[in-house]
C-alpha cells in the first residue's frame, strides 16, 4: 500500500520548492543555447526538481488526520535555506573550478581527450546552478564559470579533426564487412589525439557494428560492421567524438542537452551495398523426358 504520510510530505515539500523563484540569467551559458520557450520551460522544470531534491532546513509544524484525510504542514526558514544554498553553490564552484583548472592543464599537455572529460565533469558539478551566473576567480581574473567551461570545451572540440582512412567500402546485405573501418583523429596542428572516444551509428541504412571505440597512441581507431541489414544500395555511417556518455544523459540531462547543441567533430563513411547473388541450376523436361 502507498504510504499516504510520505506522499503528503512529498507534496508539501513540492509546494515549498515551487515557491522558490527560478531565474535564468542571460549572462551565463544558457544564452548560448536554444532560446525557445520549450527549452526554457524544460530548464526551469529540471532546476525546480533539483531544488526540491536538495531542500534542507524545513521543519514539521503540525499535522492532522481523520478517517479519510491527512494534512501536514512544513515550514522553511528563508535565512537557513539561503545559507544552505550558498554552501552548495560554494562547494559546486570549488569542485567545478578545480576540474576546469585541470582541464586547462591537460590542454597545455596536448591531451585533449582528458581535457574534454574534465570539462564535462566540471559542468556536471554545477548543473544545479547552470541558470545563474557563478562568478569566481581564476589566475587573477574574475570569470563566469559556466561561460568559461562552455567556451573552452567548444573551442577544444573545434580544434579536433576526424578523417576516415578506409576509402570506398563495399558490402553485401546479410554479411559482415571484411576489412575494418579506420578513423584518424588529429588536432589542427596535425598532432595525433590518443584515447579519444568515438561513437559510430548508421544514419542511412541499418546494420550491426562496433559502436564505441577509442583512438590509440597514433590517433587511430578501428571499428567493424558485423552485419548489413538494410537493402539500400548507398548507406552512411557517421562517426562523432563521444563527448557526453549515457551516464551524463541519465544523471545530468541539462548538461547532456547543452553538449548536444555544440558542434562536435564528425566524419562519415559511405557503404556501397550489393544484394546477395544467387545462382539457380534449371533443367527443362518435356512430358517427363
Amino acid at each position: 500500500n502507498l504510504d499516504y504520510r510520505q506522499i503528503a510530505k512529498e507534496n508539501a515539500l513540492q509546494d515549498l520548492s515551487s515557491e522558490i523563484t527560478v531565474n535564468i540569467s542571460s549572462r551565463v551559458v544558457v544564452s548560448m543555447m536554444e532560446t525557445s520557450d520549450v527549452f526554457e520551460e524544460e530548464l526551469k522544470s529540471r532546476i525546480q526538481s533539483t531544488t526540491q531534491a536538495n531542500l534542507e532546513g524545513y521543519e514539521l509544524v503540525d499535522n492532522w488526520e481523520d478517517e479519510s484525510q491527512y494534512w501536514v504542514y512544513y515550514r522553511l526558514s528563508k535565512s537557513l535555506y539561503l545559507k544552505n544554498r550558498k554552501a552548495r553553490i560554494d562547494k559546486a564552484t570549488s569542485l567545478g573550478l578545480n576540474l576546469f583548472s585541470k582541464a586547462k592543464q591537460k590542454e597545455k599537455d596536448k591531451d585533449p581527450a582528458a581535457a574534454i572529460q574534465l570539462y564535462v565533469q566540471a559542468m556536471q558539478h554545477i548543473e544545479e546552478f547552470i541558470s545563474e551566473p557563478i562568478k569566481t576567480e581564476y589566475e587573477g581574473s574574475t570569470i563566469y564559470l559556466q561561460n568559461e567551461l562552455f567556451n573552452n570545451l567548444q573551442s577544444l572540440l573545434s580544434n579536433i579533426t576526424l578523417e576516415t582512412t578506409t576509402g570506398q567500402v563495399k558490402g553485401t546485405v546479410g554479411r559482415a564487412i571484411k576489412n575494418p573501418l579506420s578513423i584518424k583523429a588529429t588536432s589542427t596542428d596535425g598532432i595525433p589525439i590518443a584515447n579519444l572516444p568515438l561513437v559510430l551509428n548508421f544514419i542511412k541504412g541499418n546494420g550491426d557494428l562496433i559502436a564505441e571505440i577509442r583512438t590509440n597512441s597514433n590517433g587511430m581507431a578501428n571499428s567493424r560492421v558485423t552485419n548489413i541489414k538494410s537493402t539500400i544500395n548507398l548507406q552512411i555511417i557517421s562517426i562523432n567524438v563521444l563527448v557526453a556518455s549515457e551516464v551524463t544523459r541519465n544523471e545530468y540531462p541539462l548538461i547532456y542537452r547543452i553538449i548536444n547543441d555544440m558542434n562536435v567533430p564528425s566524419t562519415r563513411i559511405i557503404l556501397n551495398v550489393a544484394g546477395i547473388t544467387c545462382m539457380m541450376e534449371v533443367s527443362e523436361t518435356i512430358m517427363g523426358f
